[in-house]
């Protein structure tokens, strides 16, 4: 239905009645159309880094596992005020400390071992839309996390002992 044949639907003495209301709610329908169909902007040649707190939540991530891994925190003098200092940086949007890093460390790396991370991810993908995964889900659905650890946790006793040598 079009702007006119809008226009024409509140025709006649009450149409002229409504006044800006009607004339108001005929403007609604008239922009509530779909538009004309065009074709998706076309990606950009080189895509935008993330956002300033994705860029931090992923630069923070892995500084974690590194932390953890290095047991850092029982060797390095004054560790803890350290690393306020380092996330107080990274956070701050006037240093953008966590972009910084990100541009110049995480995104060369990823790009350089993509070839050897898709695969790992892709069956990662696969594996998480398996029917077991599926099946676990409606467990935990249906009768909540207790049930479907127990689940697991019996499949886990029963695998063990289907391949300890005899």
């Amino acid at each position: 239905m079009g702007c006119d044949s809008l226009r024409r639907v509140g025709g006649g003495r009450a149409g002229r009645e409504e006044g800006a209301q009607g004339a108001q709610a005929r403007e609604t329908l008239a922009r509530s159309r779909p538009a004309p169909s065009r074709p998706p902007p076309a990606a950009p040649a080189h895509p935008s880094p993330p956002p300033q707190w994705l860029t931090f939540w992923i630069v923070s991530a892995l500084f974690t596992s590194v932390e953890s891994a290095l047991l850092l925190t029982k060797w390095v003098p004054l560790y803890h005020e350290l690393k306020l200092l380092a996330l107080v940086w990274l956070v701050a949007p006037q240093t953008k400390g966590a972009t910084l890093v990100y541009e110049r460390a995480i995104a060369p790396a990823l790009k350089k071992h993509a070839s050897k991370l898709d695969p790992v991810f892709a069956g990662a993908d696969r594996a998480l839309k398996s029917k077991q995964v599926a099946q676990v889900a409606a467990l935990v659905e249906k009768y909540g996390p207790a049930a479907a650890q127990k689940v697991i946790d019996e499949a886990s006793h029963r695998a063990a002992d289907l391949v300890k040598p005899q």
